[in-house]
């Protein structure tokens, strides 16, 4: 069964064996009776969800089973090019260190592992007059690693245009260990939470337990009855809510690939209007609101990258003022129903609609300001990978614009495929498309540090316009320098989320309290 929509990644395919078949049965098995059973106590109801459970199951084994495997591929490949660097710097060709890299990698990994067999492939290749950037470009292709496809892509450009293979197989090497530093450090440090996290999805089935066992008869108002029924169904879906937002908290080195490609326009509405023209708009620019709400027109515009500010600004602007609107009609309606026929409680009702209706603008604008956290996140995150492929893509001996088209026609042919949205990328199209409408270069490079705000990319802006104005010979070195320093960026963000991970998982933990209130509580409500 494929994993991943790449199929020609034989890596992102999961081929269960004996064993992996008769461990998921059980895990499903165990699953679906204990979970189930217990919360329905009805072995039909097993019989009949247990292909589901087995489908569930076997879907996530074999994604933990897919990217552990490319984890450990990674940690080879890191290894593969260590042997290739020091051969490399002996003076032996990229041809030539394939071959050689056998006894080496040898002493390390057995002969039926990833990494002996992709260097099987390509000594085969290579004696077949395979060309060596045509055997890593198809090892990459298998292997769907962003730092193994660079690379290929490095060491292509750089056989034909004659530059300097030892750094850019030296620039590989860091860029693939800081990676792993960081995946070790995080893990390392949510380690414990993670822990936590299991043993709190255990309690309520624990619960169970122990309420069937030691108090027997005491739960018999949850079973065999609908309203019993619905309570427990209402439970499970707590409980796999709270397993679900759990790990996906913890699940924080995919954190820059959850933001998704934003769609708010639609195609049946008309947007040819003018927020400027909008009464509701000048009369909040008469109380002295107008900075404000262009600020937020501003980040709306840093949000939606791919469309024009004036067209998102009137659609988010119309959205708010309909449903702040709409809040507050419902809110005079219920006013007046409760002062006609329940006016004792009307000063609660009062209460209750003007936070709505204040409420429903504060959640649009606060959305916005969570989304740009986001945003700066992920493009802090981004950093250290965009300006090391831009170091690589210099070290083939091309200019800066044609690094920087190239890095762009990239990121289109991944999005194009179904990644996600990254908002660097979509900065450097936008930088893109200004040099070709005729912007000179350098200033498209200072607009695009301007437009993101964030003290690197900045840095990044003034460095690439300084050498294009007076020339400088160490620019290589100064942008590696700033990747450097680019990973000790990384290293604390992804150090604060996993902090702000340890502190979210209250989340989780109050569903499952909320569980457990409700499966104790109802029996002892219903025998009152």
């Amino acid at each position: 069964m494929l994993i991943s929509k790449k199929s020609k990644s034989s890596y992102n395919v999961f081929r269960p064996k004996k064993n992996d078949i008769l461990k998921i049965a059980i895990l499903s098995l165990l699953i679906d009776m204990i979970i189930l059973y217990l919360f329905y106590k009805n072995i039909i109801i097993c019989i009949i969800t247990y292909p589901l459970c087995f489908l569930f199951v076997f879907r996530a084994y074999g994604k933990s089973k897919v990217a552990k495997r490319k984890r450990i591929f990674e940690g080879e490949f890191e290894e593969f090019l260590s042997c290739i660097s020091s051969l490399l710097a002996t003076g032996y060709s990229l041809e030539n260190t394939i071959h050689e890299s056998v006894k080496e990698m040898g002493l390390l990994y057995e002969k039926d592992t990833d990494i002996m067999r992709e260097i099987a492939k390509m000594r085969h290749g290579l004696k077949m007059n395979i060309p060596v950037e045509k055997l890593f470009k198809d090892m990459a292709i298998e292997a769907d690693i962003d730092d193994i496809t660079t690379f290929a892509e490095m060491a292509a450009i750089t056989k034909r245009s004659g530059g300097d293979l030892i750094s850019i197989v030296k620039q590989t090497l860091e860029v693939i260990h800081g990676k792993r530093e960081v995946y070790n450090e995080i893990n390392t440090m949510i380690a414990a939470k993670k822990f936590e996290n299991r043993i709190l999805n255990l309690m309520p089935v624990i619960m169970l337990v122990f309420l069937s066992v030691f108090s027997v008869g005491y739960l018999d108002v949850l079973y065999n009855n609908p309203a019993g029924i619905g309570v427990m169904t209402i439970g499970l879906a707590i409980y796999a809510g709270s397993w679900v937002i759990g790990s996906r908290i913890m699940n924080i080195d995919s954190y820059s690939s959850r933001i998704k490609e934003k769609k708010i326009r639609d195609g049946k509405k008309d947007y040819s209007g003018d927020i400027k023209e909008d009464r509701i708009y000048r009369l909040f620019k008469k109380f002295g609101f107008k900075e404000k709400i262009d600020v937020l027109f501003h980040d709306l515009g840093r949000i939606y990258p791919s469309e024009k500010t004036r067209i998102i600004s009137l659609i988010w602007w119309k959205d708010v003022c309909k449903n702040t609107l709409t809040g507050s009609a419902a809110g005079m309606l219920i006013i007046i129903l409760c002062a006609v026929f329940n006016s004792e409680n009307l000063p609660y009702i009062i209460m209750v609609s003007l936070v709505i209706s204040f409420g429903i603008p504060y959640y649009y604008v606060g959305n916005i300001k969570k989304q740009i956290k986001k945003r700066d996140e992920q493009m802090i995150m981004d950093y250290p990978d965009c300006i090391n492929r831009f170091i690589l893509l210099l070290g083939t001996g091309i200019n800066m614009r044609s690094a920087w088209e190239r890095i762009c026609a990239d990121y289109r042919k991944k999005r194009s495929r179904g990644g996600g949205i990254h908002y660097v990328y979509e900065e450097m199209l936008y930088s893109a498309a200004e040099m070709k409408n005729g912007i000179p270069e350098a200033e498209a490079y200072e607009r695009f540090g301007r437009r993101i705000k964030l003290l690197p990319y900045m840095k990044l802006s003034a460095m690439l316009g300084q050498n294009l104005k007076k020339g400088n010979r160490r620019m290589i070195e100064q942008l590696h320098l700033t990747s450097i320093d680019a990973l000790v960026h990384r290293r604390e963000t992804m150090k604060r989320l996993g902090e702000e991970a340890s502190s979210k998982l209250l989340l989780p933990m109050m569903l499952q309290f909320i569980l457990i209130l409700l499966i104790v509580m109802y029996p002892a409500i219903r025998t009152l």
